[in-house]
C-alpha cells in the first residue's frame, strides 16, 4: 500500500466527515442562540418541538449558519492554496464545494439551505445557491490551476466526497 495515497483517502474521508458535522453544529449555535431546544446528532439536527414559530430573520440566521460555515471553510481551504499549493487546503475548498453542490442539487426535490434562506430573506429561490454554488466554482478553478490537478483526479476526488457525504447521510 501506497501511504501517502493511503493518507489522502483518509484526509478525505475525514475532511468530509468533519464538514457535514461542522455544517450541523453551526446551525445547532443558531438554535442556541435563539434559546430553542435541539438535539444535535452525528449529521443533523432534531429540534425538540415540532410546531415551532421562527421569524424571517430567525429562519435567515439559522439556515445561514450552515451555508456561512460552509462557506468559511472552503474561503480558508482557497486561502491556504494560493498561500501556498496547500494539499489540506484543497480538500478544505473541495469538501465544502462539494457539499454545497450536493445541497443545490437536492434543493431541487427537497429544499437546501439556501433555498430556505432565500425565502426567508424574501429574495428569489434561486439567489443563494447560484451564488454560493458560482461562488465554490470560481474558487474551485482557481485552485485546480494553482495546485495543478488534473480534470480526472477533480472529478474523481469530488465524487469521493459526495459519496463519502452522502454515506454519513445515511448514519
Amino acid at each position: 500500500m501506497n501511504l501517502p495515497h493511503f493518507t489522502f483517502l483518509l484526509g478525505l474521508i475525514v475532511v468530509a466527515c468533519l464538514t457535514y458535522f461542522l455544517h450541523e453544529c453551526a446551525h445547532g449555535l443558531a438554535y442556541f442562540y435563539f434559546e430553542i431546544d435541539f438535539d444535535l446528532k452525528l449529521n443533523t439536527i432534531v429540534l425538540q418541538k415540532d410546531d415551532l414559530s421562527l421569524t424571517q430573520f430567525q429562519k435567515s440566521v439559522i439556515y445561514g449558519s450552515g451555508v456561512g460555515f460552509t462557506f468559511l471553510q472552503g474561503v480558508t481551504g482557497f486561502l491556504l492554496v494560493k498561500k501556498g499549493s496547500s494539499n489540506f487546503g484543497f480538500l478544505l475548498l473541495l469538501s465544502a464545494a462539494v457539499f454545497r453542490w450536493a445541497a443545490t442539487l437536492q434543493g431541487i426535490w427537497t429544499g437546501s439551505d439556501e433555498i430556505q434562506m432565500s425565502i426567508a430573506m424574501g429574495l428569489p429561490t434561486t439567489f443563494w445557491p447560484l451564488l454560493v454554488s458560482l461562488s465554490f466554482l470560481i474558487l474551485v478553478i482557481y485552485s485546480k490551476r494553482k495546485m495543478a490537478v488534473s480534470n480526472q483526479k477533480l472529478f474523481g476526488v469530488s465524487s469521493l466526497f459526495l459519496l463519502v457525504t452522502y454515506l454519513f447521510s445515511l448514519m
